[in-house]
């Protein structure tokens, strides 16, 4: 019986299929360039009027039932809807209240075209929703679309060129929150359920649509008519207090500077926040219900004024997305950078004359340079503006070249055109494209018109092209004080980057400046035409310029001995920028980088640039010194930290201190001293350690199998109160077990998805177990992390890939760990392109601090 109603169906197939000849009976999974530029051409006036029932208890189903509304101007195509679940979840499709033939395939239900009519249609389907991006915990969940999960949870066009307006009705327990895009026309609460209904969104992506439901608490606050809440599931009462007007006015502040700037009033009915612990960003800028890490609002009584600036920074880039993202929004996400350069562009201006106080230039060097200089100086880089040919892998286009590089880059078309400028191009851009979709060569086009220079060609190279330029320094002997700079391409090309050049050049008695513009791929400059003797030469001494700037054996010499002598703080931190990098090309041994750090540390006054040192000094110890001499090293390097920490009086600085010195602690006497720390038996003056100090204390001492490391895990989850921060150490903890079979199971469990739903806590986990220490027993786990990476891009969020390839490799510096990345390439020659650049991006300084050890030790 099953075998003949088979071959009936097959025929039935066969026959629908030979009477239609159209192109989209069969389409690929995901969301093709092909299907999506079809659908966005015939396919406009969308509404979803949308419904979800949210049970109680995570493991049922949610249902939800939809009416899609729109117009269509060809009907000769069948319809395709987006839907990644399985059939068995769509439990009806109906038309005018009739159920419909329809064919589901590769992630669509397809609408025959006799179902549909040129102009209005309307289409009502039943569903059960899929999981995958409700982020359900066990009493709240909260959606998390971009850049193409909308149609994991609900059927829709999901593709960011084919704007709706959605009508949202979310059906939840009595006493939970719930908040979303729209304004709450009305609750109707009956027995132990509540309706919520919310008012009809502006059009906007689907990727923008979200909501969040569950136990939370909320804050509403209002300043000149505006209402604004915020939703949190933060215990610590005192804590909130303490950050929540703060949160507040950095809120408000970002909406009136950017209505100002923009000339356009806040585009949309409300800004909500939700604080999400464990959330996988910083932010995700959902218009109404913009979501937010918890920890990077409400922050530590110690924070440190980077941590503050880093708050005030993210508020001000969400609420930049409402403008430049959400009102108009890419029209395809191989242009997502556009919108997250804009947001990170306006974020500065923001919040820079809040903090008057920082060197807001030193803040840029240090915050993008280092970050962009990590994936451009690789074999993997990539573009900023890439190819997509699909939206199932629009994730892997998502890294620090679009969020660190292309500041960068925006930074440079300011300076050639001038800020107001910019600032017309952009609001004629806005009104123009408002509520509607727009391209980077589209906005180019417009800014094109405000000056002379051909910002196409400058495009083409900084935008379209990857990597960055090298450029090597000598001395010239031919002029009495001349250098020879040479501008190569690092990937063979012939490429040749146009940028201004401001080189830094004299001695400790005087100093000078020369700019120059360097535009062609040789430069014979005489710095000056007196005696002065130059005793360095800084290529990038303004710290504007951008790539890898090799330096002459003179000038390093100079520079490693005489770094804190420079007045500056932008120069000091421009020199450990070079420092670090010439180090990286193998230009000077390690060891010598570490020495010039500890020194520096104890005398560097400026806030910023003791982190940066700080983060570089880690990196050169754990990476780079071989491992028979970290001990010898960590006895200098524990005093050197700790003393400085207690003489400082900067709480931030101090808490920047302590943070490296739990980092680096390796000798007995250090790691008694932490375990004193966890017992309370001693304090550090100035410092209050906090629970998550607490927790994290006892994390970094059973790393270093200090006795009775179970049970002081044990005593630490017992004490914890936060009932979040209770999960994750349960989930963490069988990763720093001492028993490496229990670490296998660890490893093991990953390979289930469900196991790695809370990305925070797997990546957590992961820093762990690849910890330096461990890896003499780890390294078996990377072939397996390797094998994972496509299943990981599928079915993580969008910075999941790169985290888990960083915090595999994060604690390896062996040739062998290299060899095992390698073969797995050799083997996988048909391996997502987009993803092999990731992995050549991840063991990049896995390669470097090998071969750099080879040479050196």
């Amino acid at each position: 019986m099953k075998k003949s109603l088979f071959i009936v169906a097959i025929l039935i197939w066969g026959t629908f299929l030979m009477g239609c000849s159209h192109r989209f009976y069969n389409p690929e999974s995901g969301v093709s360039f092909d299907l999506a530029e079809y659908r966005a051409t015939t396919i406009e006036q969308i509404e979803y009027s949308i419904f979800f029932s949210i049970p109680e208890d995570k493991n049922e189903n949610i249902t939800g039932r939809e009416e899609i509304r729109f117009r269509l101007s060809n009907s000769k195509q069948p319809l395709v809807i987006d839907f990644s679940e399985s059939r068995n979840k769509i439990k009806s499709v109906k038309i005018k209240g009739k159920d419909v033939e329809y064919i589901f395939e590769n992630e669509h239900i397809i609408i025959p075209e006799k179902h549909l009519r040129s102009g209005k249609n309307s289409v009502e389907i039943e569903f059960i929703a899929g999981d995958m991006s409700l982020n359900r915990n066990d009493d709240f969940l909260y959606t998390l679309f971009v850049p193409d999960r909308a149609r994991t949870a609900f059927p829709c066009f999901d593709q960011p060129d084919m704007k709706a307006r959605f009508e949202l009705s979310l059906e939840v327990p009595t006493k939970w929150q719930a908040v979303a895009n729209g304004k709450i026309k009305q609750e109707v609460v009956n027995k132990k359920r509540k309706l919520v209904e919310y008012e009809i969104t502006k059009p906007i992506s689907t990727y923008l649509f979200a909501f969040a439901a569950g136990k939370f608490e909320k804050i509403t606050k209002e300043k000149n008519g505006r209402s604004i809440s915020l939703y949190h599931r933060e215990s610590d009462q005192k804590k909130v207090d303490a950050n929540v007007d703060r949160i507040f006015e950095l809120v408000f502040h970002s909406i009136h500077w950017l209505e100002e700037y923009t000339g356009i009033p806040y585009p949309f009915a409300k800004y909500d926040m939700v604080a999400i612990p464990s959330f996988q960003y910083g932010g995700m800028e959902h218009t109404g219900a913009t979501l937010y890490r918890a920890s990077k609002l409400f922050l530590e009584e110690s924070a440190t004024e980077n941590q503050k600036l880093a708050r005030a920074n993210l508020i001000a880039h969400e609420t930049a997305h409402m403008w430049f993202g959400d009102l108009v929004t890419m029209k395809w996400f191989n242009d997502v950078w556009l919108k997250e350069v804009f947001a990170n562009f306006m974020a500065g201006k923001i919040v820079n004359p809040m903090f008057p106080d920082v060197d807001h230039r030193l803040h840029f060097l240090i915050d993008h340079y280092p970050k962009a200089y990590a994936v451009d100086r690789t074999r993997g880089a990539n573009p900023i503006g890439q190819q997509l040919d699909n939206l199932k892998d629009a994730g892997t286009l998502y890294g620090s070249i679009i969020y660190h590089k292309a500041p960068i880059i925006m930074n440079h078309l300011e300076q050639m055109i001038g800020g107001q400028k910019l600032r017309d191009g952009l609001k004629k851009y806005l009104k123009q494209f408002s509520y509607d979709n727009a391209t980077w060569d589209q906005l180019i086009s417009i800014l094109d018109e405000q000056t002379p220079v051909n910002l196409i060609e400058w495009s083409n190279l900084w935008v379209y092209e990857p990597g960055m330029p090298r450029i090597e320094v000598a001395r010239n002997d031919s002029m009495k004080n001349g250098m020879s700079y040479v501008q190569v391409d690092p990937m063979g090309f012939n490429r040749f980057w146009k940028q201004r050049l401001n080189i830094l050049f004299g001695s400790e008695e005087q100093a000078r400046v020369l700019p120059y513009d360097f535009n062609g791929p040789v430069a014979d400059i005489d710095l000056r035409d007196d005696d002065m003797e130059s005793v360095f030469v800084l290529p990038n001494g303004m710290g504007l310029a951008y790539g890898y700037f090799s330096l002459d054996k003179g000038t390093i010499k100079y520079l490693l001995n005489n770094v804190d002598a420079f007045e500056k703080p932008l120069t000091r931190g421009v020199v450990w920028l070079d420092l670090y990098e010439n180090m990286l090309n193998g230009k000077f041994p390690p060891h010598q980088l570490l020495d010039a750090l500890t020194r520096c540390v104890q005398k560097e006054k400026n806030a910023m640039l003791i982190g940066l040192n700080l983060g570089y000094l880690k990196q050169v110890f754990w990476r780079f010194i071989p491992t028979d001499k970290r001990v010898e090293y960590s006895l200098k390097l524990e005093k050197v930290l700790w003393d400085t920490m207690n003489k400082t009086t900067d709480r931030g600085v101090k808490r920047n201190l302590f943070n490296a010195w739990m980092n680096i602690v390796s000798s007995n006497e250090g790691i008694d001293r932490l375990l004193q720390l966890w017992n309370k038996k001693i304090s550090i003056d100035g410092l209050n350690l906090s629970e998550n100090d607490m927790i994290t204390i006892s994390l970094e001492l059973a790393v270093r199998d200090v006795p009775n490391a179970r049970e002081i895990l044990n005593r630490q989850y017992n004490s914890v109160k936060n009932v979040d921060k209770k999960k994750m150490m349960r989930f963490v903890i069988p990763a720093l077990s001492n028993d490496l079979l229990v670490r296998d199971a660890f490893f093991e469990s990953l390979r289930d998805k469900k196991k790695r739903e809370v990305e925070v806590w797997v990546l957590t986990a992961l820093k762990y177990l690849h910890h330096p220490l461990r890896t003499a027993n780890s390294e078996k786990y990377i072939l397996p992390s390797l094998e994972l990476l496509q299943e990981i891009q599928e079915t993580g969020d969008i910075f999941f890939p790169t985290s888990w390839l960083m915090n595999t490799l994060r604690g390896y510096s062996s040739l062998e760990t290299v060899d095992i990345v390698e073969q797995f390439l050799m083997a996988h020659p048909g391996f997502s392109p987009s993803l092999t650049n990731k992995i050549l991006q991840a063991v990049d300084l896995v390669r470097r601090s090998a071969e750099i050890k080879q040479t050196h030790y």
